[in-house]
């Protein structure tokens, strides 16, 4: 008897997760036929960045802000198969910086997220999930104005595996690796100084990077909770040079930690928020950021 409640628990919950997936970097997956919207807005700040490994005050620039407005939707082709897609709008600026604010949209990514592997166990259940994708610029936005600049200008290819593992309580654990190539990118002028060496070149490198995260959570009918460790690493690339701006070469890291939390009217109609902190850094600005997102679901349950 308790085995075949603990089955229909199981199953409760992992037909919730069905309902109502949103990330490419979380355990969830959306039911067939099923189209969720979630709008999401964020607002990210620093007053401090890393030059090389070196944390230092925004003396030139003051409080660097960016506000992005997302949108993305995930459809599902299968139970098993999701297809995502995401764009972005972002004003970024800098308190006593003499460069102008940067506004408008940033890239555009696709993504298929493939549950190929679900297995029961005695008190819950594995999944493993792989999920590919890339993203490209919507526009040519100029790049060479680190840190306000929309985003880098590479194109993007993305991989990530994850796995995870749900308890029959509703508590759950999710490990998440990537890796992201990037492309080069076209610069304005005709020379760089890359790793302290001058190329008569206006194509600058931009570094590949490996993420991971680690994530504990806990999950119910109407709610989730979870904490979030996450840490990416640039495989190649320079470092800030003395008291000058950032630029796309450099090998950009980081480690944060972040809590996230959602919250569902119903079947359909749902919100949720997350804030992060930056722990340790690299040629980053050491930030804070905070998101609030509504999401809803169309299609027939």
């Amino acid at each position: 008897m308790k085995k075949r409640v603990f089955f229909i628990v199981a199953f409760s919950i992992l037909s919730m997760q069905y309902i109502y997936s949103q990330s490419t970097t979380d355990a969830y997956m959306m039911k067939k036929g099923l189209f969720c919207n979630l709008i999401n807005y964020n607002y990210t700040y620093f007053n401090k960045y890393w030059e090389g490994n070196l944390l230092r005050n925004n003396e030139n620039l003051g409080k660097v802000e960016s506000h992005t407005l997302s949108y993305m939707f995930n459809y599902g082709l299968t139970n098993k198969l999701n297809v995502m897609a995401t764009i972005n709008y972002s004003s970024n600026s800098a308190s006593v910086a003499y460069l102008d604010n940067q506004k408008g949209f940033q890239d555009v990514g696709l993504f298929i997220k493939y549950n190929p592997y679900t297995k029961f166990v005695k008190n819950g259940f594995f999944d493993f999930f792989a999920i590919v994708g890339a993203s490209i610029p919507t526009q040519k936005y100029n790049v060479e104005i680190q840190p306000l600049s929309l985003g880098l200008g590479s194109k993007n290819v993305y991989g990530e595996a994850i796995a995870n593992f749900t308890h029959k309580t509703g508590l759950y654990a999710t490990a998440v690796c990537g890796f992201t190539y990037k492309s080069d990118v076209e610069l304005y002028k005709d020379a760089i100084i890359y790793k302290d060496k001058y190329y008569y070149t206006n194509m600058a490198p931009v570094q590949n990077t490996l993420d991971y995260s680690i994530s504990a959570g806990y999950t119910q009918d109407d709610f989730r909770a979870v904490l979030k460790f996450e840490q990416s690493f640039g495989l190649d690339g320079d470092d800030i040079r003395y008291n000058e701006a950032p630029q796309v070469t450099n090998q950009m890291e980081y480690q944060k930690i972040g809590v996230f939390s959602k919250y569902y009217f119903n079947n359909r109609l749902a919100v949720e928020g997350e804030t992060q902190y930056t722990l340790n850094g690299r040629n980053i600005g050491k930030s804070i950021s905070y998101n609030l997102g509504i999401s809803y679901v169309i299609g027939k349950f």
